[in-house]
């Protein structure tokens, strides 16, 4: 989830318009990250789900239709539903230029439903640099490739120089890696790399690449 705000705001800073789509249904972090904590959802004249905007940047979250601290049980036909109503169910801006989905981990049903609903969506793998993330992102790479979908590369995350993650994913997904996010601690809660740092210039440097 920090990859992807994180990815959001520098996307932003390049010119282009974008949106986030927290589909991490039982874990979502993104409005918690950014700060959002609005339960209020509101609807247009035609009776779609208006998103939370902030700093520009359009955002869907489950954390916006339920209480604080009440978890959402959910599974099955009421995943599909909610990824749905998510895609097609909410008042984007016309204009957007990315829609980011910060997906659940692993290769469950929402992994599938997206899959299904966008057959032609790009995906960035997000990995830790230690073995057993690896392995785990290896999964979900091949998933996506048994869906059709396109792997733009691979995002190293917390990187220290532990180079198996990249050399791994890289040879086993035929894909490259594009960044490799150094470890950070969040001091005050602040998931927003600052201008400057070598996190934030990391971001700066993707999104160029991804705008190419």
């Amino acid at each position: 989830s920090s990859v992807c705000i994180n990815l959001a705001y520098a996307l932003q800073r390049s010119g282009k318009k974008v949106a986030i789509i927290d589909a991490d249904v039982h874990c979502a972090s993104v409005a918690k990250m950014l700060f959002l904590n609005s339960t209020s959802v509101q609807v247009d004249a035609n009776n779609k789900i208006l998103p939370y905007v902030k700093d520009g940047i359009e955002i869907i979250s489950t954390d916006f239709f339920s209480e604080e601290e009440t978890p959402l049980m959910w599974r099955g036909t009421m995943l599909s539903s909610m990824i749905s109503n998510f895609l097609y169910q909410v008042a984007w801006s016309k204009d957007l230029n990315y829609v980011l989905i910060d997906a659940p981990s692993g290769t469950g049903d929402i992994l599938l439903d997206l899959g299904k609903c966008l057959p032609e969506a790009e995906v960035l793998l997000v990995s830790d640099e230690d073995i057993i993330s690896a392995h785990q992102v290896l999964k979900a790479g091949k998933t996506h490739q048994i869906l059709k979908q396109s792997i733009l590369g691979i995002i190293i995350n917390k990187y220290t120089g532990n180079e198996f993650a990249d050399l791994f994913l890289s040879h086993k997904l035929n894909t490259e890696t594009l960044a490799k996010i150094p470890l950070v601690s969040f001091f005050d809660n602040q998931y927003l790399f600052k201008e400057g740092t070598e996190a934030y210039a990391c971001f700066e440097d993707l999104a160029i690449i991804l705008n190419s």
